[in-house]
């Protein structure tokens, strides 16, 4: 078996705008104190130890349409799923391995 990049479109939207997971808690409020997601929540997200939830997909999608991408929560977030060669297919994206670390500042 081997090992499968979660979320590479995630990733690959964060690496073409230069963002680290600290960045990334920052357009992810925490929904009752408003304080930004921490850097070790978005790694275990990403990571796949937890789940995004339905606000912080919408929100993410929203923030990279912002940017001029044209890109669905289905894209970013369920995708991956079916296969990471179909997606690099269907996004260009190089084979790339998966950081154990991504510092933000």
């Amino acid at each position: 078996m081997t090992n499968r990049v979660t979320f590479p479109i995630l990733r690959a939207l964060m690496a073409k705008y230069g963002l680290s997971y600290a960045d990334m808690g920052r357009i992810i409020p925490n929904k009752i104190t408003g304080q930004p997601m921490s850097y070790q929540t978005f790694s275990t997200k990403i990571n796949k130890e937890f789940n995004f939830d339905a606000r912080e997909m919408i929100l993410i999608r929203d923030y990279f349409n912002s940017l001029g991408e044209n890109v669905t929560v289905q894209e970013i977030f369920f995708d991956w799923l079916s296969s990471n060669e179909d997606i690099a297919r269907k996004w260009n994206l190089n084979k790339c391995k998966k950081k154990e670390s991504y510092e933000g500042g």
